[in-house]
């Protein structure tokens, strides 16, 4: 609608009254199109003189309306915002002789100069009050207030203006949201933490945490989550989105995590963004109870986010100002930023003190909000100058000055802008194996290096087994980016807590993509064979396999104070007071024993708790038990955690508990005989023919073409290979040999291989 169709729909006495205020003659027996007509000249004629008298107030009123769909706004909203309208009505006693001559609020201003107009645009038995803005006003009002239209920016041309605009700064050391929530639930899913009032981490896991996050989080004195600066709104955002739940007592990672990590990086930022702006009853009490920027005076915290969003939404991307300025703009395109969720009218019936005192606190709070949530997710783009425009301009900044600050492209596409942009994963990439380090200063070491590239979900199993370095293995040597070092210590713990090392070569083959070199198989095994030489079951007993080893440790002073009294030449009571001096003393001399303990946490409470109580526990403890060795075997996306493994376990009698292990060995035997045609690549098959044509090849030292079935990729290749040995690992046989696809040594399994042929003969396995 323009200025004459709203005129028109105004009554007599208003149209002759607004004539007043542009001292223009009309009359009731003009015509009312002649008038409305001449009013609408006299507007856009003293338009630039009257956009130039407005308040700060009123000019945001007008931006309210500019921003508003259809350009206009419910009667009663715009209202509660801007103040009264005080609508002229002559037949009052005292009504002044034109209406609101001293407008009482930016509402009634507008309408005293005819920029805005109260409307029904309904019926009168259906109303819609609306107070609107003409379409005609548009453009001058949008080039007055300095909102200009933001047509589609194609993304080429948005990096080019970017550039453009930065090239004289440099981006800070800046958070980045998707890297912190994949090392809180990393480390979740690695480390077992009893959580402290059923939702808050330990100061020894906040510390840890600490050591991956980039940058490091100020973690204050470190007795309490709620203490630290960062690390509550990772918590928060994972809580919201339901990627954290409590799992056997602990605080773990959930199935929608594991899905929300194999999701691409837009999509992942996308439901973090929509949980954290969902207007629900559960998100104002989280908001609060995680402690997020917020005034007690409000009602609901995230009202004032959403209108923070709203101005910043206006803010054109790139534009460099200081947290301060920055927040200055913002509220002069909407002063309600710094005003209590009331109507207008509260607001100025408010003493000038209490009005000051609660602008403060509500700056202080945007502040915060800029700052913080908002610049840690990626919204705000904080900027550092270089030295070039320090030196050039030494007067105009100081060393203690806050650092600039900017709409980001992503804060931008979050906000629903045309000119934002996503940010993408990069190109996947495989998983490196390194050869082994092995010196004699040095415990023997596979290194695995990984790319930007490398998929999140793989990145997360992986980080299960070999957590990220942060610190250098030796002095003086830097911390390489996306490099894991997988020790003899890691692949013992990874086995305590319930890996198998059929899960940890299968994960490696997957991610790497071919067969692993010979010298980091054979490690891995030799490490494997370490696990079970002690056991500690829940008398509690340490065993040994050897008589020799426990000899030893008897005679060690600080490790005889933990143990008891010596049964057989196998086994030695351990003091239950001393259990985790006794563990931490065998770590500290490299041994990881196996652990077949109960946990101190209480598993939950079943119907009848006596035998059927007992019997169930016993079910479900197999269940956990038999579907994490058929993930580690088959390569399953997911796996149970091990604290619900073990709280299930806990309070079984012994007889029960063997007769636990017992079901899980018949099961996964029969599983193994009965498993289908596509998963023999799993399990041993006759291998004689091959056997005796690999060993001819051995003898004659002759190449040989193989048919190979790698299970990471779950295809068959066809590779020229050089056999140099066999070996037999258990009941399955291993060939080392040179491949010439690879230029390098491989181990490849024999029952995986589908024919060998060398050009004379040709020998098939599909048995």
């Amino acid at each position: 609608m323009n200025i004459v169709s709203c005129l028109l729909l105004y009554p007599w006495r208003t149209l002759l009254a607004l004539a007043a205020v542009y001292d223009l003659p009309a009359h009731h027996r003009h015509p009312k199109e002649q008038v409305a007509r001449k009013l609408s000249a006299a507007i856009h004629s003293r338009l630039s003189q009257t956009l130039a008298s407005l308040d700060q107030d009123s000019r945001a009123a007008l931006r309210a309306l500019l921003q508003a769909r259809d350009l206009a706004l419910p009667r009663p909203d715009f209202i509660a915002r801007f103040g009264p309208l005080n609508p002229y009505r002559p037949w009052q006693l005292h009504a002044p002789p034109a209406p609101w001559p001293t407008p009482p609020s930016p509402a009634a201003a507008l309408l005293h100069h005819g920029l805005a107009y109260s409307l029904n645009l309904g019926t009168r038995q259906r109303p819609l009050h609306v107070v609107l803005l003409p379409h005609d006003l548009r453009a001058a009002v949008a080039a007055s207030l300095d909102l200009p239209a933001l047509p589609p920016t194609p993304l080429a041309d948005l990096q080019t203006r970017k550039l453009a605009d930065l090239q004289t700064c440099k981006l800070a050391d800046s958070p980045d949201i998707n890297a912190d929530l994949f090392a809180f639930l990393s480390l979740l899913n690695r480390q077992d933490y009893p959580v402290r009032h059923g939702r808050w981490l330990p100061p020894r896991a906040l510390q840890t945490l600490n050591d991956h996050l980039l940058p490091p989080d100020d973690l204050g004195p470190g007795r309490s989550e709620l203490q630290t600066a960062r690390i509550p709104f990772i918590h928060y955002l994972a809580e919201r989105a339901g990627l954290v739940g409590i799992t056997g007592g602990c605080l773990k990672p959930t199935l929608i995590a594991q899905e929300w990590l194999a999701t691409p990086r837009p999509q992942r930022l996308r439901i973090l963004w929509d949980a954290w702006r969902e207007p629900s009853a559960a998100n104002r009490a989280l908001w609060r109870r995680y402690r997020l920027p917020a005034l007690q005076e409000d009602d609901d915290p995230l009202a004032r986010f959403h209108a923070l969003l709203e101005a910043l939404a206006a803010c054109p991307v790139g534009s460099l100002a200081s947290p301060t300025d920055l927040l200055d703009r913002l509220t002069e395109r909407d002063p309600s930023l710094l005003r209590p969720q009331t109507t207008y009218a509260a607001w100025a019936a408010l003493a000038p003190g209490d009005r000051a005192g609660f602008e403060d606190r509500a700056r202080a709070t945007l502040l915060a909000l800029i700052t913080g949530p908002l610049a840690w997710f990626g919204i705000i783009e904080r900027v550092s100058e270089s030295a070039s425009q320090r030196d050039s301009e030494p007067a105009s900044r100081q060393d203690s000055d806050p650092p600039l600050v900017s709409l980001s492209p992503l804060g931008a596409a979050l906000l629903g802008r045309d000119d934002g942009a996503w940010l993408t994963d990069p190109t996947p990439t495989p998983l490196r194996v390194a050869p082994i380090l092995e010196q004699e200063t040095e415990e023997p070491t596979i290194l695995l290096d990984t790319s930007p590239g490398f998929p999140l979900l793989d990145r997360f199993a992986l980080e299960a087994i070999a957590p990220p370095d942060h610190v250098a293995p030796t002095p003086g040597d830097a911390v390489v980016p996306g490099r894991y070092r997988l020790t003899r210590p890691r692949l013992l713990r990874a086995l305590q807590r319930g890996h198998t090392v059929e899960g940890v070569l299968n994960l490696l083959e997957r991610a790497s993509g071919e067969p692993l070199p010979a010298p980091p198989l054979g490690a891995l095994y030799r490490w494997a064979d370490e696990f079970d030489r002690l056991t500690i079951r829940q008398t509690v007993l340490l065993q040994t396999r050897a008589p020799g080893l426990l000899r030893d440790l008897a005679s060690q002073r600080h490790i005889r104070q933990t143990l008891g009294k010596t049964l057989n030449t196998h086994t030695i009571e351990v003091r239950a007071d001393r259990l985790d001096a006794l563990l931490r003393r065998l770590a500290r001399r490299g041994i990881f024993p196996h652990l077949d303990l109960p946990s101190t946490d209480a598993p939950p409470a079943l119907a009848g708790e006596g035998a059927e109580g007992q019997a169930e526990r016993a079910a479900i403890a197999a269940a956990l038990r038999i579907y994490a060795h058929l993930a580690d075997t088959l390569g399953l996306p997911t796996r149970p955690a091990y604290a619900l493994a073990r709280r299930w376990s806990t309070g079984l009698p012994l007889p029960l508990r063997d007769t636990v292990d017992q079901t899980v060995e018949r099961t996964l035997e029969a599983l193994h005989r009965a498993a289908p045609p596509e998963m023999e690549d799993r399990l041993p098959k006759a291998t004689g023919p091959l056997l005796e044509s690999l060993e001819a090849a051995i003898r004659e030292q002759t190449t040989v073409e193989i048919e190979y079935y790698t299970a990471g990729r779950a295809h068959h290749t066809t590779r020229r290979v050089e056999p140099l040995r066999l070996e037999w690992r258990g009941d399955v046989v291993y060939l080392i040999a040179y491949c010439h696809l690879r230029q390098d040594q491989r181990v490849f399994r024999v029952d995986r291989i589908g024919r060998i042929e060398n050009g004379e003969w040709r020998i098939e396995n599909r048995e």
